[in-house]
């Protein structure tokens, strides 16, 4: 009986650690994929978000951003094209270098020419179907507040209204 102790200690003594193990290794590749968001999955890829009074446009090209708003209550149209990449930490300088070349992160990071300012937020989700970001408040802002916004994926890109020109 006491060689059964033993064998079943050195089992159970053997089991822990190696579970320890494994649920450190499983948590570890876990919150890697989801700190993640490569670009080529964004490449090419259209997003709509529907609010009150507006309808939000994103499209992602290899290097730049393009949004466009359609104002609901006054028929109004507004596109902006952005110099973007992904990030894996928050900076408050712009690199342009890495623009259409930095393709993993899980911060986006956009230079917005009418601001001359580096805009950002945190990619929450990626999947086939959605996008989820997150945008911080800003310290020392009048109303700033912590909010997501949720987008659906489009499967037709001729939706998107456009603005009379170029975009800016």
């Amino acid at each position: 009986m006491l060689e059964l102790n033993n064998m079943l200690m050195r089992i159970i003594n053997f089991q822990t650690p190696m579970r320890i193990i494994l649920i450190i290794v499983y948590l570890q590749i876990v919150g890697f994929c989801c700190a993640q968001t490569f670009a080529p999955v964004l490449v090419n890829t259209k997003w709509v978000n529907e609010d009150r009074g507006y309808v939000r446009y994103l499209e992602f090209e290899k290097d730049s951003l393009v949004e466009t708003i359609h104002f609901s209550i006054i028929n109004k149209i507004a596109s902006v094209s952005k110099p973007y990449y992904l990030s894996d930490k928050l900076t408050e300088r712009f690199d342009m270098t890495k623009v259409g070349k930095q393709t993993s992160g899980k911060y986006l990071l956009l230079w917005n020419k009418r601001l001359c300012g580096i805009e950002h937020c945190e990619v929450k989700t990626i999947s086939e179907d959605s996008l989820t970001l997150f945008f911080g408040a800003k310290p020392n802002h009048v109303g700033a507040a912590d909010h997501y916004i949720k987008y659906k994926r489009m499967k037709n890109a001729s939706l998107i209204p456009s603005t009379e020109g170029k975009r800016k």
